[in-house]
């Protein structure tokens, strides 16, 4: 009896220095810094082409009351293209530019949605960690 209670508590012993050990090392290791997007990228890349697409068309709806012209209000509603095809049919010049204005803030819009995908900063995930006797907030 004796032998088997030394053998059993020699064996909890070393499972408690082993677990202490582990523990030890684990929270000297820093955690690993993630990629996130960065989200001014996305704010503006989803804002700006949708701004644009309701001035286009608003102003594909000003064209087809006013003009009577429902092919402008259509081209303007299609995102991207639409404004680079409404500009070939333009007879102003002053709507020329609007419109192709409207448009190079869609595809820059565009653009930045593209982009917010590929760009990443690190950052440190901040979270509660427990090692079995303390808890540690990780920043």
């Amino acid at each position: 009896m004796t032998l088997t209670r030394t053998l059993c508590s020699g064996l909890f012993a070393l499972a408690l220095v082993v677990g202490a050990a582990s523990s030890a090392h684990a929270q000297n290791i820093p955690a690993a810094p993630s990629e996130q997007p960065l989200p001014a990228l996305y704010i503006t890349g989803s804002i700006t082409p949708f701004a644009s697409w309701l001035l286009a068309a608003g102003f594909g709806s000003f064209r087809a009351e006013a003009d009577q012209d429902l092919g402008a209000l259509g081209l303007l509603l299609v995102p991207v293209v639409g404004p680079f095809l409404q500009l070939a049919r333009e007879d102003h010049l002053a709507d020329q530019i609007f419109v192709g204005a409207l448009g190079v803030l869609e595809l820059v819009g565009l653009t930045l949605c593209i982009v917010a995908n590929f760009v990443t900063r690190p950052v440190r995930p901040r979270h509660v960690a427990f090692d079995g006797r303390s808890l540690a907030l990780r920043f």
